[in-house]
Formats: structure tokens, sequence, C-alpha cells
């Protein structure tokens, strides 16, 4: 349950950050040019040997272990905007970093959910890495087939 939640929570902050949406409209500087996901849980194999990716961001320079898949994200028609693209997928992979953050990080967030300013704190140990990543749906012969909303690609 706690994992779930966990996800839920990956999921919406995904939504939030990746696609921004219409905050122009409300005065948000924010770019228009990305699309809003749509995270689901999936299962897979952990790699062997797991592979460690040297990650930079805002908050830490770190080697991270690369586990388990645990997320699949389709871009995503919020309201019936137009999706940039929707060949553009992401996978999220639990990943296990060698540095930790020492205290928690205080966030100001403006988004189209959050106009006014949102105080957020971001915990001090990472959970997920999402990349870029190509998506084909297969049948239980393993063979490529059409996706249940396929046409929502067209």
């Amino acid at each position: 349950m706690k994992q779930l939640l966990m996800l839920t929570i990956m999921a919406l902050f995904l939504l939030l950050v990746a696609g921004w949406g219409e905050q122009a409209t409300a005065g948000i500087s924010a770019p228009t040019n990305i699309d809003h996901y749509k995270c689901y849980k999936v299962r897979g194999n952990a790699f062997a040997p797991m592979p460690v990716a040297g990650l930079v961001d805002e908050f830490e320079v770190d080697a991270d272990i690369v586990a388990t898949p645990v997320m699949l994200c389709n871009p995503t028609s919020k309201d019936s905007a137009p999706v940039l693209r929707t060949d553009r997928h992401l996978v999220c992979y639990k990943i296990r970093g060698t540095h930790k953050i020492t205290s928690a990080l205080k966030l100001d967030v403006h988004n189209q959910f959050s106009p006014n300013s949102q105080i957020m704190k971001a915990a001090p140990t990472e959970r997920l890495l999402c990349v870029p990543s190509d998506k084909f749906c297969i049948n239980d012969q393993g063979v490529q087939t059409n996706c249940p909303n396929e046409s929502f690609n067209k």
C-alpha cells in the first residue's frame, strides 16, 4: 500500500512538472511545449548487473543504482488539449543513490493546479529515474499488436 501511495504521488508529480498546460493563461511563466503524462504501474525484471548512472540535477550530484521498472508514462490529453508527441513515453525505474541529501528541501511551486504559491518539501531521498522510451503493445504470443486505445495516436 505504501508503494502504491508513493507511485500515485510520483504520478501526480510527473503530471505537474512534465505537463505545464495552461499556466500561461494564469499569468505563470512556464513551458507550453511539453505534454502531460499519465503514469501506470508496471513490473519488470531487474538488470543483472544493475547499472549505475551518474546523475546531476538541481539538488545533487550522485551515482545511482538503477533497479526495476515501476511506471510507464504515456503522453496524455488533458481536458481535450492536443498531445504534441504521442510517440514520447517515459519508463520510470527505482533508483538507489550513494549520496544522500542531508535535509528536506523547501520548494515554492507554481503550475496550473496551484497558480498561487504552493510550498512543498522534497524528500531527501531520490526514488525514481524516468527515461524517454519507445513503447509497443504485444500479445500473449509476443507479437506486436495495437494498444487498447490505439486510435489516440492517430
